[in-house]
């Protein structure tokens, strides 16, 4: 069996603290922009009434605005109303300048959150995933070995594969619910690789493939299912759960080739819901704006 650090490395590489480099590049994309808003935003400020005449005020009375702003106490603050400071100008700034924080904290907390849910899954799942050969990455997928869940070319679950959805299922569905985790999906991926049968065309292959690890995938979907016994964690699999089956585009890559045997496999995989984080820090931080 490959090293299991390699497998499943050609789908998952780029990943950067829970983020696929795709969401890590919106995050930072959104930020650079966001960046710029700000920089156009000073430059606009720089003309202002209250940024000339913050410009003016003697040294010590910069230096006590400064101190307001950072310590906001009432002695502070009435000082800063004798010397005819705009309190509400100064706020907006300070708000402005607070922005980039905020989204760094809700990026560490989605990712704190996401590793208390891989360690959870870990936890519960550990020993029966590695019983069948499997491993739990670092992202929380289970990934499992084909060779012990299907015979060669067929979809029909071996009893290997069976009764570790039996013991597996329910406790990962309800460790994925009970996690915190914003959850967009939860998906029974399979995967093959580029082989098929002798003499096949490469789209042969790739149809075949494809049929195959969808027919698959929905196996052990509905597998799965039949071992959820508690009816909230039932309930919550059917609104949250799918079977995707992805031929042998996403292979097993080692020393720059397709590690064919690692390449056929079956991942159980969370995927975050990174799109309403985004989401929600552009809304505060054009509320933020708007406010001012």
């Amino acid at each position: 069996m490959s090293d299991p650090t390699d497998m499943d490395r050609g789908y998952r590489r780029g990943a950067i603290m829970g983020l696929t480099m795709a969401e890590a590049f919106i995050l930072i994309a959104f930020a650079l922009l966001l960046l710029f808003a700000f920089w156009q935003w000073e430059e606009e400020r720089e003309n202002m009434p209250e940024v000339q005449a913050f410009k003016g005020l003697p040294y010590d009375r910069r230096q006590l605005v400064l101190a307001a702003s950072q310590d906001g106490s009432i002695e502070s603050f009435m000082a800063l109303q004798e010397a005819g400071v705009d309190l509400k100008a100064l706020a907006s700034l300070q708000q402005a300048g607070q922005t980039l924080e905020d989204i760094a904290s809700k990026i560490s907390q989605a990712e704190a959150q996401q590793e208390t849910m891989v360690g959870a899954l870990k936890g519960a799942l550990g020993d029966i995933v590695s019983g069948v050969g499997g491993q739990i990455d670092g992202n929380g997928s289970i990934i499992l070995p084909d060779a012990v869940l299907f015979e060669q070319g067929s979809a029909s679950i071996t009893p290997v594969l069976d009764k570790f959805l039996a013991n597996a299922c329910e406790p990962w569905i309800a460790t994925l619910k009970g996690s915190g985790v914003d959850i967009a999906e939860i998906k029974i991926e399979g995967h093959a690789s580029s082989e098929w049968r002798a003499q096949s065309s490469p789209k042969q292959a790739y149809l075949g493939n494809l049929d195959l690890s969808q027919r698959r995938s929905q196996a052990v979907l509905r597998v799965c299912l039949d071992f959820i016994r508690d009816s909230s964690v039932l309930e919550w699999a059917r609104t949250h759960m799918i079977a995707v089956g992805y031929s042998s585009v996403r292979p097993v890559m080692k020393d720059g080739q397709e590690d064919k045997a690692a390449s056929r496999r079956v991942i159980f995989s969370a995927t975050p819901n990174r799109k309403r984080l985004i989401d929600q820090i552009g809304t505060e931080a054009n509320s933020g704006r708007d406010d001012n």
